[in-house]
């Protein structure tokens, strides 16, 4: 996309950059002039979100279950699969780096296969990151 994010809305400015000096001018323009820091925008918005939880929300997300990480049944799982592992990342075979213990049949679909210990393999970051995003590479 050709252009600064911020002159999207005007054709004339497209593939324009601000300058220092009109950056320092939006932004202290901004500063004065935020519509959400006015008194009267803040009451609306407080009013359209008063109530608004769970399902109501705008940020509800279908109520998926949130893997809890400090769940002693969780804790002890990931150690078991990367002991079982000796600590080698079953992907690339690396030794003494960070590894995650990876769900092979997913947490959210299986849930009786969620601390079963064969269902875990221990990966690196970039293995992990290939088994999630197969065919893309990684940039760091």
């Amino acid at each position: 996309m050709k252009g600064d994010q911020t002159n999207l809305g005007n054709k004339h400015r497209l593939g324009k950059k601000n300058s220092d000096h009109q950056k320092r001018a939006v932004s202290e323009y901004m500063k004065k002039n935020n519509p959400m820091k006015r008194p009267e925008q803040r009451a609306r918005q407080k009013q359209r979100m008063l109530g608004k939880v769970g399902e109501q929300s705008p940020r509800w997300d279908g109520g998926r279950d949130r893997r809890p990480m400090s769940d002693p049944k969780y804790v002890l799982w990931r150690l078991s699969v990367l002991e079982r592992d000796q600590f080698i990342c079953q992907g690339c075979g690396a030794k003494g780096v960070s590894l995650y213990a990876h769900h092979i049949l997913p947490w959210s679909k299986f849930i009786s296969k969620r601390y079963d210990v064969g269902n875990g393999l221990s990966v690196c970051l970039d293995c992990h990151y290939a088994i999630h995003h197969p065919g893309k590479k990684k940039i760091t």
